[in-house]
């Protein structure tokens, strides 16, 4: 399988950002929180991203094409409308409350410490850029927007979800079998970054030739 200049690109900015973190831990001094924090900000905002996705969908998930064949093309429109209406503002809601509450698990278990204001424009960059790009060249760029249904889109974001859960869990085995968070952050950068290429790779495997 060979991947395309865009597809590469893609993938040169998820390794550059999940490179940041590393520099921040052997230049800056950064710690296990300091390295969480920055990873639970760019689950924030690939939630925020995925906002004007859902509102882009143009994909029907099969159970909803019968239903909506049968109707008219306005009323098509009218029903597209009324699902983002409420589906969007339910996303907002319930991954902002996850996104929450993985926030304070966070804070609670390996902080607050060492956050500067620098850190935080750091995290904020780094993530808009990198999945900015994937965003224009991928979702719009290469039009999976036309294919993806909003019910497909709203579920994508909570995967990092899962990635935040094993980032806690693998973060905080080494540091209790070494001793060390210098270690424990090492192995930590490593294992996030093999899952963030698996879910980029599994996302836009149709962009992948």
């Amino acid at each position: 399988m060979s991947m395309t200049h865009d597809s590469r690109t893609s993938i040169f900015f998820l390794i550059s950002a999940n490179a940041v973190p590393l520099v921040g831990v052997l230049f800056f001094g950064w710690s296990l929180f300091g390295v969480l924090f920055f990873y639970w900000l760019e689950t924030v905002v690939v939630g925020i991203l995925n906002v004007p996705k859902m509102y882009m969908t143009k994909g029907v998930d099969t159970q909803m094409t019968e239903g909506l064949n049968k109707l008219s093309e306005s009323a098509r429109a009218r029903a597209y409308t009324a699902i983002r209406t409420f589906t969007i503002p339910f996303f907002v809601f319930h991954f902002g409350m996850f996104a929450l509450v993985h926030g304070i698990f966070v804070f609670s278990l390996y902080g607050p410490a060492d956050i500067t204001f620098g850190s935080v424009i750091t995290a904020l960059v780094t993530s808009f850029v990198s999945h900015g790009y994937s965003f224009v060249t991928n979702f719009i760029g290469k039009k999976e927007y036309l294919t993806r249904s909003i019910n497909q889109q709203m579920g994508q974001p909570y995967k990092r979800v899962v990635i935040l859960h094993l980032a806690i869990l693998f973060g905080a085995f080494p540091l209790m079998v070494f001793g060390s968070p210098f270690v424990a952050v090492l192995i930590l950068i490593v294992l996030k970054t093999c899952f963030d290429m698996y879910l980029h790779m599994r996302e836009h495997a149709s962009s992948v030739t």
